[in-house]
């Protein structure tokens, strides 16, 4: 087996084959040079999904707990505090942020030792069959040459070329792929440091902006960021760039405004997972099968379970049973496509009252399930007078959520 890209999808595929003694016939080749650095996600999950998929962090790949939500609309009231919290001591933690090169490291280590080899510096730049077999051409420091396999597990990101010269998926619409660009700053106090805070409006077109706490060398800091699609444009039609945008939310709030700890950026894809997302015995995971979430753009637990599914089926030789794996997490991330229809119709009062109307929910105790809460949102908004179906026909999205 050969696995491209040791992100989240990969390295979970990698260490589930090693778990199932399937280690010494797998090689992991990775673009970056050791694993999870330079990091190239927020990092920030559910501790339920981490419970669930079989990958409790240790301590030092922890870098901040997450225990409240604050939700802000561009024109506010001066002093709205909207803000989502356990509420319950007995379940202060909502997720975490992770250590995303210790969280890495530590699974690696766990796979190698397990017989899995890995080369770092080295990208995957082409698939082909051959046969029975995949032919898969490798560029590393060093030149140029190629591996063959029974099965190529391609977990490269959103612009892996493996998936779409095969077939598998295809370049999406541009208000489908979001610009993402992050900094790490110093938390000098000005942000609570255990708290998401995410921005929506005029700061960030059909997109959000967030903080996210952290924490660098030991030391607490903050992930700021901004997410805006390819499609927004301005008077004149011209495509608006994400770094535009992200210097307006940092004049309006120069408290982010610090020497970055480090800087990243890249295309989110938004859209939604199809439900084929193999062709023989080539399976797409994580960002490269567009298991990202279309309303957050968060993919670090699909990426995990897609890794887990893709283990399970190469150990039962049964490609179909990928998706079979996959399936709950498919349907949701389809839904919430749709939903994704829903907000980028509603006019700014009505992005600020389904907001207001978010924070009146209580979370349960115990640990935090996203699915659950989605399922409690949606039956509050309802009651509340959401009507998803005049939305989307008056913003002329129907279309687009039917089809999702």
């Amino acid at each position: 087996m050969v696995v491209v890209g040791a992100g989240y999808a990969g390295q979970a595929a990698a260490v589930s084959l090693a778990r199932a003694g399937r280690g010494s016939r797998v090689l992991v080749v990775d673009r970056r040079g050791r694993s999870g650095y330079p990091p190239s996600s927020t990092s920030g999950i559910a501790s339920y999904w981490l419970e669930q998929l079989g990958f409790p962090p240790t301590p030092d790949a922890v870098s901040s707990p997450i225990r409240s939500f604050r939700l802000v609309v561009s024109g506010d009231p001066p002093g709205t505090e909207r803000v989502l919290s356990a509420g319950n001591p007995l379940a202060p933690e909502l997720g975490v942020v992770l250590q995303e090169a210790n969280f890495l490291g530590r699974i690696e280590a766990e796979a190698a030792r397990a017989g899995v080899a890995f080369w770092h510096a080295t990208h995957a730049e082409d698939a082909r069959r051959k046969g029975d077999v995949y032919e898969v051409d490798l560029r590393e420091t060093h030149g140029r040459h190629a591996v063959t396999a029974s099965w190529v597990l391609d977990a490269g990101g959103y612009d892996s070329r493996i998936s779409r010269r095969l077939g598998i998926t295809r370049a999406l619409p541009d208000e489908d792929r979001h610009n993402g660009l992050e900094v790490s700053v110093p938390n000098t106090g000005q942000h609570p440091p255990d708290r998401v805070t995410l921005y929506l409006g005029d700061w960030a077109p059909s997109g959000y902006a967030w903080v996210f706490p952290s924490s660098e060398d030991g030391v607490a800091h903050l992930r700021v960021g901004i997410g805006t699609p390819l499609s927004v444009r301005d008077a004149r039609g011209v495509p608006v760039p994400v770094r535009k945008y992200f210097d307006g939310f940092l004049r309006d709030f120069p408290e982010f405004h610090l020497p970055a700890h480090h800087r990243m950026g890249g295309v989110i894809p938004t859209y939604r997972p199809d439900r084929k997302l193999h062709r023989g015995r080539v399976l797409s995971l994580g960002d490269a099968g567009r298991m990202c979430d279309p309303l957050t753009g968060g993919g670090i637990h699909q990426a995990l379970a897609s890794g887990v599914a893709a283990a399970l089926a190469v150990a039962a030789d049964d490609p179909d049973g990928y998706e079979r794996g996959l399936a709950p997490f498919i349907r949701e991330m389809r839904l919430r496509y749709r939903w994704k229809q829903v907000l980028l119709g509603m006019t700014t009062d009505e992005v600020r009252a389904t907001m207001d109307a978010l924070v009146e929910i209580r979370l349960p105790p115990g640990r935090f399930s996203p699915y659950a809460m989605r399922r409690e949102a949606l039956r509050h908004l309802r009651a509340r007078g959401l009507r998803p179906l005049r939305i989307l026909w008056r913003s002329n999205r129907l279309w687009k959520a039917v089809a999702g």
